[in-house]
């Protein structure tokens, strides 16, 4: 048998050792690549939450290969520059609100224009509308980015000093709105009133405005119960324009796996933010009807119909501004909206069918 020569031998046992080495690294010991992830709200409730649960799913399905580094605050973006910002770079990953970016992403607020309550109709909807529409997919590739998922803020309601059950009560109130509820304030005979959130608790404290409008779990996160004792439970819809977007270089680099487990990911995390808010929007009504050592009890009313039905068509129609908007970007506005239509009568039936996927309450 031929003697091997000293330095065969060698390589031999370098490359042995090397195999051997790399064998020995788990997945877990590998360097996890860290997106950077922008979000303007704080490090706390439901889309924190939600998004903490993505950041996990993320890391265990590409066993640990990818992972979320977390921005708080608007640290790195704000609401008024986060997709634009992404797309340059300054972020990989972020929540985005296509409203605050006029112009952007245009087609995306087509899931803005009909009043939808269902928190999970409503994603389930948009997702479908901006992963399957040509137009859609073509407006985030122009704007170097690529849809992930959606959130949404739930159904609107109407908090009040006073009772405010018929088109009668609101005649003349102020009421604190934003978007299209704007003008659909304005058209019962209310003033709509241009506030943020954290402003809203001085106004109706000092009686600036007699109202506002917000979110079941707004409510007790900035203590309007404390100020105002009535809730018109008016369920209006919810904005829907709003979710995660990732820069589109960042995503081409990803290995096709990747690729398949953040686009998976995506479409769990619709269920997963859709039970999220759904659990918190009934959770935080009845703590509110009965009341707590932290929570103000507040009286809840259902709204005359003529009231929620006035308010509705308003709002829906002054959504459907947006027409003009997408059509001054050749977007195929009719088409998009029926699109979006067609996939909430889609969602809505399944959940007649089969009810919601985490099970009847």
């Amino acid at each position: 048998m031929p003697k091997l020569k000293i330095s065969t031998f060698l390589a031999a046992l370098a490359a042995t050792s090397l195999s051997a080495m790399v064998l020995a690294v788990s997945p877990a010991d590998a360097q996890t690549r860290e997106l950077r992830y922008t979000d303007w709200g704080p490090d706390k409730g439901i889309r924190a939450d939600a998004l903490k649960w993505f950041d996990q799913e993320l890391r265990e399905r590409t066993n640990n290969e990818l992972g979320l580094e977390f921005y708080w605050g608007g640290v790195l973006l704000g609401p008024s520059n986060a997709m634009q910002g992404i797309a340059s770079g300054a972020a990989d990953i972020g929540s985005a609100t296509p409203p605050y970016e006029p112009g952007v992403i245009v087609s995306w607020e087509a899931a803005d224009v009909p009043q939808i309550s269902d928190e999970w109709v409503g994603m389930r909807a948009a997702y479908d509308l901006m992963t399957t529409h040509p137009a859609a997919l073509d407006e985030f590739k122009a704007q170097g980015l690529h849809y992930v998922s959606n959130m949404t803020t739930g159904p609107m309601q109407l908090v009040s000093r006073d009772p405010i059950k018929t088109v009668a009560d609101i005649q003349n109130k102020k009421i604190r709105a934003t978007g299209s509820f704007v003008d659909a304030f304005d058209a019962v005979g209310a003033t709509a009133v241009s506030l943020s959130n954290s402003e809203s608790y001085q106004a109706l404290s000092t009686g600036a405005v007699d109202g506002t409008s917000g979110y079941w779990y707004a409510i007790p996160a900035y203590k309007w119960g404390e100020v105002a004792k009535y809730v018109t439970e008016l369920n209006l819809g919810q904005f829907l324009a709003f979710g995660i977007v990732m820069n589109d270089q960042v995503y081409e680099s990803l290995t096709d796996s990747q690729k398949k487990v953040v686009d998976g990911l995506g479409e769990d995390f619709i269920d997963h933010m859709a039970e999220r808010v759904y659990r918190a929007r009934v959770g935080t009504r009845e703590q509110i009807r009965t009341g707590s050592d932290d929570i103000e009890k507040m009286e809840i009313f259902e709204p005359s119909e003529d009231l929620r039905q006035e308010l509705l068509v308003a709002a829906e129609e002054a959504g459907m501004d947006w027409i003009g908007e997408a059509e001054t970007k050749s977007l195929p506005a009719e088409e998009l909206l029926q699109k979006f239509r067609d996939r909430i009568k889609h969602y809505e039936d399944l959940r007649e069918k089969n009810g919601y996927p985490w099970g009847s309450e």
